[in-house]
């Protein structure tokens, strides 16, 4: 797998393993202390930004393999709901959920840990009916699918849906 460029942090972090979440799974850590309201990450050309009736299009050019990714890989903003965010390049894909998050989209939520895992709330995506209708047709779980199977604290395994985060 191809190395994700951290270039849209604004502050240190590194891309690990999480075997918390199952085999292969990754996360986004601190490489520093980050102080609570700190901005974390920003918006990029990395990120692509297709409105849903281009959507369809796009993926019939792709393999289905290639297109499933394609669509895990993405999210719908809050602010933003005609639109899918395509995150296949940047780190911040690599952002797992957690029902007690460090992050939310205006920056750190709490003080965050050199060496602790940033997390985020995924019910805080937007969840249009054309993106549900995307995901089970590709077979790929929504953010708020993910969240609404994730344990409780502490978190143990979980599925994992690489998202783009906007902070």
């Amino acid at each position: 797998m191809a190395e994700a460029s951290t270039a849209a942090f604004l502050v240190p972090v590194v891309v690990q393993d999480a075997p918390q979440y199952g085999e292969g799974h990754r996360g986004v850590f601190a490489a520093a202390r980050i102080p609570r309201g700190t901005q974390i990450w920003t918006m990029t050309d990395m990120v692509e930004m297709v409105h849903h009736s281009e959507v369809r299009q796009r993926l019939q050019a792709m393999t289905r393999e290639d297109a499933a990714v394609f669509v895990r890989q993405s999210c719908v903003m809050p602010e933003n709901l005609e639109r899918l965010f395509v995150n296949p390049r940047d780190a911040g894909r690599f952002i797992n959920h957690s029902s007690s998050p460090n992050l939310g989209f205006e920056g750190a939520l709490r003080d965050i840990s050199e060496g602790e895992e940033i997390v985020m709330d995924y019910n805080q995506h937007g969840d249009p009916e054309w993106y549900r209708e995307l995901c089970a047709e590709y077979r790929v779980l929504t953010e708020r699918q993910v969240a609404a199977l994730a344990p409780t604290e502490p978190l143990r395994t979980q599925p994992q849906k690489c998202v783009w985060v906007g902070v």
